[in-house]
């Protein structure tokens, strides 16, 4: 299919949100900024839709509207959540992601280097990836976006509309207790899930993952998991490790 009968496709089906085209000087400013060009049918995609919504906001990609609450330029700023990761996702262009915080993203070092390169799924809760998730954005947006669109195949997508119905842009969703502290091949079906903002959800799964792979080196056990407000008053975990006062 090409990127416009994919639109096409978004546009009729339930669930799916599109937007007005993102004029070219705008996407050549960011690309002459950034020191890379995107790839030729991200680039098409957006010259007909400035991002987009599926499956009811539960999957994402972002557009560059400086007036829209996740703008693609802000979101990859580091100071709005990569910060907390300890350079985990530093190397990449995040362009969309689902309701959970997995990130769809291209290698900038690829991006300098190729027209064409792969796209990548980094783990919310490791913001870390083997290998490329499709061969390219041409095969994401048939293969993966679009399908998606229609049906998720992951189960956990399918649980988070059922119980918390359509997500505005600015919603994650989150899993309480986190799959980190859950026992090995337990796949969070027993955790509960909550509606949390964007990216103060980021910021708390980044918190989380550095300390949590810190402790685990050291053969520690969690106790508890407190929320407190850091200097610039944004919300921030902590692990009390077992043992701390």
């Amino acid at each position: 299919m090409t990127v416009e009968q994919i639109v096409e496709e978004l546009r009729k089906t339930p669930g799916c949100r599109t937007y007005d085209p993102l004029p070219t000087e705008v996407l050549r400013y960011w690309e002459k900024r950034l020191g890379f060009q995107f790839p030729d049918r991200y680039r098409e995609l957006l010259s007909l839709t400035n991002g987009c919504e599926a499956f009811y906001g539960h999957f994402r990609i972002f557009g560059f509207d400086p007036d829209r609450i996740l703008d693609a330029a802000r979101w990859n700023s580091a100071n709005c959540w990569k910060f907390a990761w300890n350079g985990a996702p530093d190397g990449y262009w995040c362009f969309g992601e689902t309701a959970f915080g997995d990130q769809f993203a291209f290698s900038c070092e690829q991006l300098r280097a190729s027209q064409d390169p792969p796209v990548f799924k980094l783990h919310h809760i490791s913001m870390s990836t083997e290998r490329c998730w499709e061969e390219s954005f041409d095969s994401f947006l048939e293969n993966d976006f679009l399908r998606n669109a229609r049906r998720p195949y992951s189960s956990r997508a399918l649980r988070a509309r059922d119980e918390l119905g359509e997500l505005q842009l600015d919603d994650h969703v989150v899993m309480v207790p986190s799959l980190l502290f859950l026992s090995s091949g337990e796949d969070g079906s027993g955790s509960a899930l909550q509606i949390m903002p964007a990216r103060a959800a980021m910021i708390c799964n980044g918190d989380l993952a550095v300390q949590w792979n810190a402790g685990c080196e050291q053969g520690r056990r969690v106790e508890l998991v407190e929320p407190y407000l850091d200097d610039q008053q944004r919300t921030r975990l902590r692990i009390i490790w077992e043992g701390e006062e």
